[in-house]
């Protein structure tokens, strides 16, 4: 900048006015000619502008600051605050999901191969037709909608953050959940037979979609184990239901036999065969493969020391039933009430059996009689006080 330029800015308003000088030399063919205007004046005029503008530096430097302005910003800093303050903005609007996670999302369009669902942020979500509902579905518009907001299951992530969702899996836990509660409640469940394994059957729900349950041969009907039941229908029970394994496994064995067991009253003679001998006693299966136990203290009034001594894996008994609680899930057994004479059961178990009913009926003639004592305390008062009148 020119010493001009210089002086011109700063120059207050009403100041001398600065006229420049002619060049001090011009050249004219290689040589130097002074300028004809004296150098004394050029001298004296920059003395009188330079002197009239000190008095307006020397205030603006006297002049106090206030102290209540805060110093200015550069622009890197203010740059520096404004990007930070737009990744805070972006941070807060960005959402981390991860798979399993269940999330509320609300679908902006459908196409033919799914849905879109803004779930928030920057991420793009998206679902396929397969993955809407458990059941058969042409068009994602069937089900969802735009503006349509509801919960979402996050099945799998993509490397660019993209998420593929699923309300299938939402309704699978529920349905899973539904299977858990009939087996606790021990509910009786239609099923159809879907196909015939090596081990069983594959069965599946009529109330329970998209849930295919295994039927052990064993738990199966006998009259069907060799026939072609495709498509038959079966009540049955629900006996393991594991969600982590996709474990289900029904009984039609117990479903026929529940009612049988809340049926045996005590008193009642019944058939059974050995499946278990333990050290307190033996485990048998009755007819329809209802479970009871035989303890130790109840197979003779002689003492038994053991089990095995008396009973065998595999034989067949005739005891009677002397307890049946929490309908049927506790059957008790007893041979030792069905001995005609002390120790029976370990001399001669045949007799025991031939003399079963009538040694039962005994018995049952001896509670009725004990339960009719309790209910009128007077009434042997009375058949002995007539005894001694005749």
């Amino acid at each position: 900048m020119s010493m001009t330029q210089q002086l011109h800015q700063r120059l207050p308003a009403k100041s001398v006015r600065f006229r420049p000088s002619r060049p001090v030399a011009r050249q004219h063919q290689g040589s130097a000619h002074l300028s004809r205007r004296p150098l004394s004046r050029r001298t004296t005029v920059c003395q009188a502008a330079v002197l009239d503008a000190a008095p307006a530096e020397t205030e603006a430097e006297s002049a106090p600051e206030d102290s209540s302005e805060l110093p200015e910003k550069s622009a890197q800093d203010l740059n520096d605050e404004l990007y930070l303050e737009f990744n805070d903005l972006l941070t807060e609007g960005s959402k981390e999901f991860e798979t399993g996670d269940t999330i509320m999302g609300v679908v902006t369009h459908t196409d033919k191969r799914g849905a879109y669902v803004d779930v928030g942020g920057k991420m793009s979500a998206f679902i396929q037709t397969d993955d809407i509902t458990l059941g058969p579905l042409q068009k994602a518009s069937q089900i969802l909608a735009p503006g349509m907001k509801r919960q979402f299951m996050v099945t799998s992530k993509r490397m660019d953050d993209a998420s593929f969702l699923s309300i299938k899996s939402l309704e699978l836990d529920l349905v899973w959940q539904r299977a858990k509660q009939m087996q606790e409640l021990k509910a009786t469940i239609p099923v159809s037979i879907e196909s015939q394994q090596r081990a069983g059957f594959l069965c599946k729900f009529d109330d329970l979609p998209s849930l295919t349950a295994f039927l052990p041969m064993s738990h199966a009907p006998e009259a069907i184990k060799n026939v072609e039941i495709t498509g038959q229908k079966l009540d049955v029970k629900i006996i393991d239901c594991l969600r982590e394994n996709s474990r289900l496994i029904v009984s039609n064995r117990a479903a026929r036999s529940s009612d049988a067991v809340k049926n045996y009253k005590v008193g009642q003679v019944v058939e059974a065969v050995i499946r278990s001998i333990q050290p307190y006693g033996a485990f048998l299966e009755l007819e329809g493969n209802n479970p009871g136990l035989l303890h130790i203290s109840n197979v003779s009034q002689d003492r038994v020391s053991r089990m095995d001594s008396v009973m065998n894996i595999g034989d067949k008994i005739r005891a009677m039933v002397i307890m049946n609680e929490n309908g049927g899930a506790r059957l008790s057994l007893s041979t030792k009430a069905l001995e005609p004479q002390a120790g029976d059961m370990l001399r001669n178990p045949g007799l025991v059996y031939e003399k079963a009913e009538e040694m039962a009926a005994l018995f049952r003639e001896r509670t009725q009689a004990a339960t009719t004592s309790q209910d009128d305390p007077f009434a042997s008062q009375g058949s002995t006080s007539e005894s001694m009148d005749s």
